[in-house]
């Protein structure tokens, strides 16, 4: 595998596969192929390039020996540096440039992304747009779509509605469907660092290459999943008709990745999911909070709520069980510290209950992938929803 300065979130992930698969785990799926393994690394290769003017930065809570830097009140609904996240657009092109290369897929620059016929609008403003239209029949288009001009570095205070931040909305098909915005929130609060937004973007715009991705749409909500996970919610913006979109690989002789096996997107033979779209969003908000938490006790504390048929979450969980010596007082007072990164802002807006605590979890995540407390969990197959 090519040496990168840094060991990057892909590398990562493909080691955690390999460990679990030579222990015998298979629910978290298996490790990168070498054909998706040699796509990742043509995108950092020309990332190196189309990123050289924009530079990382490190999770600003996160101190010397992974300790947690409590969030200060004043970093919400604010962002002191909004040109860092230039380096979303700087990663999208690095995509753009590998996949026109390989002769995937042709190239449209689009000036205009709010004339764009979406299927269900962005929770963003819109701009300069790269639609990428593959050749393969089955093969969804990727559309790459700014969120603020090329020349703008963004606004510092986030509170007003049409404040800029530099970033990505992934769009997916024609007419496209939102599949990611990244951020979710640029505020200080939520900055998690440079790298879980790069893994954002890479895996939403992975999966629909890979053909490891699929999304239904209706009055009753939204379900999607792909090979890094699934959910299912609804919102203010639920449209008034029924779409369903899977990706077809953008490569001849590419196996896609097996997707996450926890939600079956037929919502009419799927009571769970029934369960789950007709939820209010404060419950929905709790289950995203509850399911942060490593399984056993996000388990105990999901059985003390009456009705519960079952909760989509992350693959990245499979297989991991805390040990006897975790401490419930532990767990308890990091429950009060989940919301710390939920911008207060983004909770405002329609559609978003089950994104809040986004970042605290990704981090949880890749810290799962790189090994980080793995004197306090011991790894085990379990046959049992993933948290």
């Amino acid at each position: 595998m090519t040496a990168f300065p840094a060991r990057t979130w892909w590398q990562e992930h493909h080691t955690f596969l390999q460990q679990l698969a030579e222990d015998g785990e298979v629910q978290a799926g298996p490790p990168f192929s070498p054909q998706l393994l040699d796509l990742l690394a043509d995108v950092e290769r020309a990332f190196a390039v189309t990123g050289a003017d924009t530079p990382p930065w490190p999770d600003p809570h996160l101190g010397p020996g992974g300790r947690e830097v409590p969030v200060r009140e004043e970093e919400y609904s604010r962002c002191l540096d909004p040109g860092k996240h230039r380096i979303l657009g700087a990663r999208a092109e690095a995509w753009a440039l590998v996949l026109t290369e390989r002769g995937w897929a042709e190239r449209e620059e689009i000036i205009d992304g709010a004339a764009l016929p979406w299927l269900i609008a962005p929770h963003a403003r819109t701009h300069r747009t790269t639609a990428l239209w593959p050749h393969r029949p089955g093969a969804q288009a990727v559309l790459l779509v700014r969120t603020a001009p090329d020349d703008g570095e963004g606004d510092r205070d986030l509170e007003p509605a049409d404040a800029l931040l530099p970033g990505i909305v992934v769009g997916l098909g024609d007419p496209p469907l939102p599949v990611e915005t990244i951020p979710v929130c640029g505020c200080d609060a939520c900055d998690s660092g440079s790298r879980d937004l790069l893994e954002q973007l890479d895996q939403a715009v992975l999966s629909i290459v890979d053909g490891s991705y699929e999304v239904e749409i209706s009055p009753r909500g939204r379900s999607e999943r792909s090979s890094f996970g699934a959910s299912a919610g609804s919102g203010s913006d639920d449209p008034a008709v029924t779409v369903r979109i899977a990706a077809g690989p953008w490569a001849p002789d590419w196996t896609p990745r097996p997707m996450d096996p926890m939600l079956d997107l037929d919502v009419q033979s799927d009571p769970w999911t029934e369960e789950m779209l007709h939820e209010p969003w404060p419950s929905r908000l709790l289950d995203a909070v509850i399911w942060a938490f490593p399984v056993p006790f996000a388990r105990r504390l999901d059985a003390l709520r009456p009705g519960r048929a079952a909760t989509v979450t992350s693959r990245a969980y499979v297989a991991l069980e805390a040990d006897a010596c975790m401490s419930l007082d532990s767990t308890a007072e990091a429950l009060r510290e989940v919301g710390a990164g939920a911008c207060r802002r983004r909770a405002r807006e329609p559609g978003a209950a089950g994104d809040a605590g986004g970042g605290r979890t990704r981090r949880g995540l890749s810290a799962l992938r790189r090994g980080e407390g793995r004197a306090r969990h011991a790894r085990r197959a379990a046959p049992v929803r993933d948290g």
